[in-house]
């Protein structure tokens, strides 16, 4: 499967509020990002890959819930170790944007943004499936491999 028709058919597995909510306290799970530099980090094989080794040089990140969606993001970024306290960004339709204290802020800090009446409303005032995410949708990694095998028809632009 070609990997924008890879992506698409991802929504299913999609994180929502719901899911996070779902993981245990305290538990560790591997969370696949889905980011806006999904394609540029993949394989550029135009080989059919199981899912998991096509996206090895993408973003992955431990998350243990600690309260609500708040929880513990444990990254290995440039070969260094990030360990911070992190909220998602959710999905607000027009963009993807940080929570900050479990709630949209009332404004955004670069003024590139007007969320009307979603300033302020907590994650929990959302449907349970609105998708949360960082800078796009994430996954968790062991539910890659239920999707098909992935290639690079060519390169693509998002």
């Amino acid at each position: 499967m070609d990997i924008l028709t890879w992506l698409d058919n991802s929504e299913q597995f999609q994180l929502t509020i719901k899911d996070i909510l779902d993981i245990p306290l305290n538990k560790p799970v591997l969370i696949f990002c889905m980011d806006r530099n999904v394609i540029d980090l993949c394989d550029k094989s135009t080989t059919p890959l199981a899912p998991s080794f096509f996206f090895r040089k993408n973003y992955f990140f431990f998350f243990t819930r600690t309260e609500g969606i708040i929880g513990n993001w444990e990254w290995t970024f440039n070969k260094k170790r990030i360990d911070i306290e992190k909220e998602f960004d959710i999905n607000l339709d027009t963009c993807w944007y940080p929570l900050k204290d479990n709630q949209v802020p009332d404004k955004d800090e670069q003024c590139l943004f007007d969320f009307g009446e979603m300033a302020g409303k907590s994650y929990t005032d959302f449907p349970p499936n609105t998708k949360v995410g960082w800078r796009g949708p994430m996954m968790m990694a062991d539910d890659m491999n239920k999707l098909p095998f992935v290639y690079n028809k060519q390169k693509h632009k998002i």
